[in-house]
């Protein structure tokens, strides 16, 4: 698997897991999935930190894509992860779809490209807006950038723990990155 194009540390799995459900909700697209193995390691005993991946979709985006290049539907719904770290932290994680369907692009064309870029932008504001308790904990500092050229370009990570808050220069979340 590639490396996640974005990437948050927040301060508690539970609270990153909310406000990346409100987040998908508030930019009009819909939860389809949600996995995690953590509950059933616990019914079978086994002590296993907090890991959970939520699909999230939108109808325009899917009748699109599948008008597109039916064998990259197997890539949807878009995933997010969300893991609890040993030191009561979160990690959001999420790729972009232009980074997910960029193998299907040369069979399918460049209608498939064109699909896939405007939910990454949503996909960016998701993540920006899941992450922005974290971000406001941490004094202010926004998340650092990777000079993307994303709008909302969240392509970074923050830190967050205890109410202590720390996150890189050069900070892109919430505002447009050029």
């Amino acid at each position: 698997m590639n490396e996640p194009d974005g990437q948050c540390i927040d301060n508690s799995y539970a609270a990153l897991l909310q406000d990346l459900r409100a987040a998908i909700e508030g930019e009009k697209m819909t939860l389809v999935t949600g996995a995690g193995l953590t509950e059933v390691a616990k019914k079978r005993g086994f002590a296993s930190p907090g890991n959970r991946v939520l699909g999230a979709s939108r109808n325009d985006f899917a009748i699109g894509a599948i008008g597109a290049s039916v064998p990259a539907m197997i890539e949807a719904p878009i995933r997010f992860n969300v893991a609890e770290g040993d030191d009561s932290t979160a990690t959001l994680r999420y790729q972009r779809p232009s980074t997910i369907f960029a193998p299907y692009v040369a069979s399918a064309g460049k209608d498939l490209a064109t699909v896939a870029a405007e939910p990454g932008v949503i996909f960016a504001v998701i993540a920006a807006r899941a992450i922005a308790r974290c971000a406001e904990m941490s004094g202010g500092h926004k998340v650092r950038g990777s000079g993307t050229g994303l709008r909302c370009g969240w392509t970074g990570f923050a830190r967050c723990r205890n109410g202590q808050g720390r996150a890189g220069p050069g900070s892109s979340v919430g505002r447009a990155a050029d």
